[in-house]
């Protein structure tokens, strides 16, 4: 707090009057000997405290704790630890490019299906019209009925 919070709010004119925070040992105990109390002493900061067990006091910061919990140190510390943010964007663009050919593969193989289909189709088709020709019946046009 010392090397970035209060140097923001004074970089912007602002003085920081009052900390909330919730009743843990790191923030609260004796104004006179308590590292934090005294910080905040100097600093000429009221410390205002949330009430014992209601977390809707300070629900927006235990939210935003839990949403950070669950979509990022879950996920990444349950997956593999890298050595860099470099190399984590790096992996995680290798898996949707992998996850993207694996896509366009699956789709250039039903269009192949799809274009072996009217090729079926279209000779069983010609065949037809050749047995037809060859009776001396020509084909009748029927109307699509799928």
């Amino acid at each position: 707090m010392n090397d970035r919070v209060i140097p923001f709010f004074d970089s912007h004119e602002v003085k920081l009057l009052r900390m909330l925070t919730d009743r843990g040992s790191e923030y609260c105990g004796n104004p006179e000997r308590h590292e934090y109390e005294l910080y905040l002493a100097i600093e000429d900061i009221d410390h205002s405290r949330t009430k014992t067990k209601s977390p809707q006091t300070n629900g927006i910061c235990e939210r935003f704790h839990k949403t950070v919990l669950n979509e990022f140190y879950r996920v990444a510390f349950r997956k593999k630890v890298y050595r860099s943010i470099a190399d984590a964007v790096f992996q995680h663009w290798l898996l949707a490019t992998d996850l993207l050919q694996r896509q366009l593969a699956a789709f250039v193989v039903k269009l192949l299906e799809a274009i072996e289909a009217v090729a079926a189709i279209t000779h069983h088709l010609a065949g037809l019209a050749h047995i037809a020709k060859l009776l001396g019946k020509p084909p009748r046009a029927r109307p699509w009925r799928g």
